[in-house]
């Protein structure tokens, strides 16, 4: 099973993820329970514990999930956003990823 499989059935009890914006290194979805009316989520396709824990190989899926954040910048015409990710002590999810957030 997949990242998004892992996801969807130990996080969010059988929730299917919504795909908006794949990439070789970088998959966006919807947010499952989303806090505003645009709610994503941008996972890198590595497994990466979180943001104080990558090393010089996983630059390149950083680059790439900050690709395809601002992508969906563009794509929803978004000026007023917010991109957030949590430490060890802040995650529901074991591995790094991105949300991105706009009204």
């Amino acid at each position: 099973m997949g990242l998004l499989g892992s996801v969807a059935i130990n996080k969010f009890s059988g929730w299917l993820p919504r795909v908006v914006l794949e990439t070789d290194r970088s998959v966006a979805i919807r947010h499952p329970n989303p806090k505003r009316r645009f709610h994503y989520v941008v996972i890198p396709k590595k497994d990466i514990a979180n943001i104080g824990a990558f090393g010089d190989e996983d630059r390149e899926y950083l680059i790439d999930s900050f690709a395809v954040i601002q992508e969906l910048i563009e794509q929803k015409r978004l000026t007023d956003y917010e991109v957030l990710t949590n430490g060890p002590g802040h995650q529901t999810v074991t591995y790094l990823h991105f949300h991105l957030m706009s009204d």
